[in-house]
């Protein structure tokens, strides 16, 4: 007994012992003032809080002869910003990417500029006064990652798979003479599941003029930085499958794969590996494809020669309250509109009023004579939850969907109701939601 005891005490030294060598090797940065306070008395389990995370363009920990480094003249730009929401209570994660083009007004500053802009001149204090001024988002924690910090944490899975459906590749630079040049490299040359390497995941991520190859004519897929997004947001739910399939479930894989992905990241001065611990073990059930990721709505414009994006302050409200706490199925996170032909113009009315009244703000229908038979819904690449909240809203109400459809141009958590003419009962594509359809689409699309 004392033989083990003694064992126990020695195994229960090194481990205090190797958790504070990981802690004091990770890289930190100070934000006392900037970030908003979290409840420490919380216990794990029961805390909900937003993360800022950052990934920004400094090559300058990347081989001196890696291609990357052409040209470059040490960029420090917030390449990619997302708030991840945690909520420990009901299991949820959210995302919201902010794109880097964003025009707002600088925190500290008396000026306007692109809201990458704000890290790369005051860092990350900067940009998150930014986001908190702007949005009105509180940010409790903060991660960062540069370039080479990406490859090293794709590195600590070892390669994360994705399916692609056409030859894919990255062609961003068209001199004036010679064939166009990648500017990250990226060059997926057969379709199908294909295991992405550190370099060529990064590759992927920064793309920004992606081109598919169809019918052996290669065409622009997605060039401009809501595209990237929607690529980047796809990458780390694969990225979460992947470790997931390595035992993340497992405390003891999960416990060695944050040690080791810790090196590769800069964190705030509260959040510990623990900290990142408790959360992997408190969401042990979560499927990647519950990963809710969202995208700022905007509309492109120019300031002065550059070329800028603003908010649509009407559909990014909701993801807003989203990022404020407010639950996935208050009706307040989901912006509705309503269109009718006059035959059921009445009938919508109706259901406009009776919705109101379950706390949806929807103007009065709009009259529309081109819309086909049957109640209809339609959403975009990010609304499935939001449609499937409306579906139920309208099921308790009495009124049947006859038809959802995922609509590429309709943005946030925006979802529209088409009334046409009256027409039998239809199920909706065999009753299932929007959410569902949705899974199954991005799993073929994109999961291996």
């Amino acid at each position: 007994m004392n033989v083990v005891a003694i064992a126990c005490a020695l195994a229960a030294a090194w481990t205090l012992s190797a958790g504070e060598e990981v802690a004091g090797s990770i890289s930190r940065v100070e934000l006392s003032g900037a970030l908003t306070p979290r409840d420490t008395t919380e216990p794990s389990g029961q805390r909900a809080f937003n993360v800022l995370l950052v990934g920004y363009d400094s090559a300058s920990n990347l081989d001196s002869d890696d291609p990357i480094q052409i040209g470059r003249q040490g960029e420090q730009a917030g390449d990619v910003i997302i708030i991840a929401r945690i909520d420990e209570r009901t299991e949820t994660a959210q995302l919201l990417s902010i794109p880097r083009d964003l025009w707002v007004p600088i925190a500290g500053l008396d000026r306007e500029a692109k809201i990458n802009s704000a890290f790369a001149v005051g860092g990350a204090r900067m940009l998150i006064e930014t986001i908190e001024d702007y949005f009105d988002i509180p940010i409790n924690n903060f991660v960062s990652v540069d370039l080479a910090g990406f490859e090293g944490l794709v590195s600590v899975v070892d390669h994360v798979d994705l399916f692609f459906e056409h030859p894919s590749r990255d062609f961003s630079v068209r001199p004036a003479s010679g064939p166009p040049r990648s500017m990250t490299g990226f060059e997926v040359l057969e379709p199908g599941c294909q295991s992405l390497q550190p370099k060529m995941a990064l590759a992927l991520v920064r793309s920004r003029s992606f081109q598919i190859e169809v019918d052996g004519v290669w065409v622009d897929e997605g060039v401009d930085d809501l595209a990237r997004i929607r690529r980047q947001q796809l990458f780390l739910e694969a990225f979460l499958g992947r470790a997931i399939d390595l035992g993340a479930r497992n405390p003891f894989v999960l416990k060695d794969l944050v040690e080791e992905g810790s090196q590769y990241v800069t964190l705030d001065q509260n959040l510990t590996p623990q900290m990142l611990l408790d959360i992997g073990k408190t969401f042990d059930s979560f499927e990647p494809e519950q990963l809710q990721s969202y995208s700022v709505p905007t509309r492109y414009d120019f300031v002065g020669a550059a070329s800028v994006l603003f908010d649509l302050e009407d559909e990014t409200a909701p993801l807003v309250l989203l990022m404020q706490g407010v639950d996935e199925t208050d009706p307040q996170t989901v912006g509705v509109s309503i269109r009718s032909t006059s035959s059921s113009l009445d009938g919508a009315g109706a259901v406009a009023q009776q919705m109101r009244i379950v706390g949806f703000e929807i103007d009065d229908p709009r009259l529309s004579e081109d819309a086909g038979e049957g109640v209809s819904l339609e959403f975009g690449p990010d609304g499935a939850q939001a449609a499937d909240l409306v579906q139920q809203t309208l099921s308790d109400l009495g009124v049947q969907v006859s038809s959802l459809t995922e609509v590429a141009e309709i943005v946030g958590r925006e979802v529209e109701i088409t009334f046409g003419t009256e027409s039998a009962d239809q199920s909706g594509e065999g009753g299932t939601t929007p959410r569902q359809r949705l899974r199954r689409k991005l799993r073929r699309s994109h999961r291996c």
